[in-house]
């Protein structure tokens, strides 16, 4: 465990939480930047992906106070005995865009006896980026079998990068026509 606060306190330096409890968490805190780790390690608990999400906000709502100016942004270590029920659901709780709950970013969902750790980024690279590369090539390291995944962008996100990408015609502020048989 010390290696991974070693890790994540490279970027968030502030620990908001008791070491004795069985969640860590950190925090990175400025006028326009609002970030947070969280690492959830239960013992003896049987959990269900689904059942995550909820705990998790949960904990974000209490232990971090959100502002609508600079908004927050977070990523959870799931560090976990054994294999958990409803692993197809580990990438449902990314959000692809903004939360005004806090957006979560990513999820690290390690297996200790099995030595196999997961996780899922979202679409684009931000704040907290290095922090999830930097655990999984820790995990990595540690002779766990990963795996990183990435929760793709919807597809009104697709259709407005799409757009942007296309710029405006100079001088005119619209938008090039298409022939849709080209």
């Amino acid at each position: 465990m010390r290696d991974i606060d070693k890790i994540v306190s490279k970027k968030l330096p502030k620990s908001i939480s008791s070491p004795c409890s069985e969640w860590r968490m950190w925090e990175a805190k400025t006028f326009n930047v609002h970030r947070g780790v969280l690492l959830w390690r239960p013992e003896g608990t049987t959990l269900s992906m689904p059942n995550v999400e909820k705990l998790v906000r949960e904990k974000v709502k209490a232990c971090f106070k959100r502002s609508w100016w600079r908004g927050f942004a977070f990523g959870v270590i799931l560090d976990l005995q054994s294999m958990t029920d409803g692993l197809e659901t580990i990438n449902d709780s990314i959000d692809i865009r903004k939360n005004g709950k806090g957006t979560w970013q990513w999820t690290i969902l390690s297996i200790r006896d099995a030595q196999n750790t997961v996780g899922v980024h979202t679409w684009i690279k931000g704040w907290l980026t290095p922090v999830y590369q930097d655990l999984m090539a820790y995990y990595e390291g540690c002779g766990h079998r990963i795996g990183s995944f990435k929760k793709e962008k919807g597809k009104v996100l697709e259709l407005l990068t799409a757009v942007a990408k296309l710029g405006t015609l100079p001088g005119t502020g619209r938008l090039p026509e298409f022939d849709p048989n080209e």
